[in-house]
Formats: C-alpha cells, structure tokens, sequence
C-alpha cells in the first residue's frame, strides 16, 4: 500500500502485513486506539524524491524505514521519563505563528541555510503540501524519570549481557491489569519489553506473545 503526497514527491509504503494489521485494528468509528501496542512502532518505508518526474522515482533524496508513534503514546512515554508536553503542532500550524523574520530570525534563518526556501523566500505547492505530514513537538523535562530499562548490564568487555528474569510469580493474580496505573505503565512496560527481546526477535513475535511479554513486565512493575 502506497500513500503518496506532493504530486508524487513523496511516498509512503506499508507492506500488506503491515497495513493489514492496521485495517484489523479499527474500531467502529474507523479510527484506531492510539495507546495499542500493536501500533506503535509498525514499519513503513518514507521516501522523498527530487526532480520534475516524481512519480518515476527520480532522483530520491531519502529512502527510509520509519516507525509509527502515535502522539498519545509518546506522551504517556515521555510522561514515565518525567517530561511533560509543552506543545504539539502540526508544521503549518507551526510555521504560521512564526512567520514573522523580525520575531523569528533564528527560524527563517535556520531554513535559509539549509536551502529550503527558493529564490522568491517560499517553496512550492507541493513543498507545502507534504510539510503537514510533520509535527512539531517539544517536550519539558518537569521532573526525574521513572523510567527504569534495567535487564541488561554492559560488561567491562563492551558486550551486552542480558540479564535471566525468572517469570512472574503467584503474586500476578492479586495485580490488576486493567487499572489506571495499569494503564498509564503500559508503554514502559511494552517498551521493556521490547528491549529485553531485542528489535530483530520483537518484530517476529505474534501478537499473544507481545501482550504476554509486555504484560509479565508490567506485572513485575505493579507487584
């Protein structure tokens, strides 16, 4: 499945696995719940192309695998690191509370040096068009991460070592997976989880597996 912008300048691909995936996940409104693990960090390819015939390829300028993160579950990330959303904007958005030069001179600057702006000071339609697939988002670190990896130590040698967690012991049937906590700690827990499996065996694992790995994490958190 191709999505293309900007007359074909720039594409994005989902394997059919992938936007399967996603089609499954929709809910009776069409839309996805954006705090499910299964979306965060589906792969797709972003390309962006450079010259007249942008539907032939011509010319790609980048050509890279990227990862979903939907908003939400990035804020409830950042929230276990101890940073709190300052703003989310998308790029036109942005751009147009900064328009001004006289106020924004490090901005309007920064665009001039890396030759995004032609020889008038604009870009064209096409430019403009893809610019709102981006978001601006900052965030304020407000105070010490909870955030805790842990799992694997790097040893004098330079390799990494995983640590052997034992599975979660009776104390699991008396944590409620469905609470609030529960949920706020699900993406430090899936996150986790991850890390422990490593990128390569994560993206192989079913789904069941995933939720079981990410949940014995969260059970060891809550416990």
């Amino acid at each position: 499945v191709v999505v293309s912008v900007g007359g074909g300048a720039c594409k994005l691909k989902f394997e059919r696995s992938v936007a399967k995936k996603l089609f499954s996940l929709l809910n009776k409104g069409n839309h996805c719940d954006p705090l499910d693990p299964e979306i965060f960090g589906l792969e797709y390819t972003f390309t962006l192309t450079e010259g007249d015939d942008h539907a032939a390829g011509v010319g790609e300028a980048v050509d890279l695998p990227e990862w979903l993160s939907p908003l939400p579950m990035l804020t409830a990330l950042g929230n276990e690191a101890g940073l709190e959303i300052d703003y989310a904007e998308n790029f036109h958005e942005f751009y147009k509370e900064r328009r001004d030069p006289a106020v924004h001179a490090s901005a309007h600057n920064a665009l001039a040096n890396m030759k995004v702006l032609d020889h008038n000071g604009s870009i064209s339609a096409r430019e403009w068009e893809i610019s709102r697939m981006y978001m601006a988002v900052k965030f304020r670190k407000v105070r010490e991460s909870s955030l805790v990896l842990g799992g694997r130590e790097r040893a004098s040698n330079g390799f990494v070592e995983e640590e052997l967690v034992p599975e979660p012991s009776s104390m699991a049937s008396s944590v409620d997976l469905n609470s609030i906590q529960a949920k706020k700690l699900f993406p430090t827990a899936m996150i986790k989880a991850k890390f422990l499996a490593g990128n390569d065996v994560w993206a192989t694992l079913p789904p069941d597996e995933k939720n079981r790995r990410t949940n014995n994490e969260l059970i060891r958190m809550l416990s």
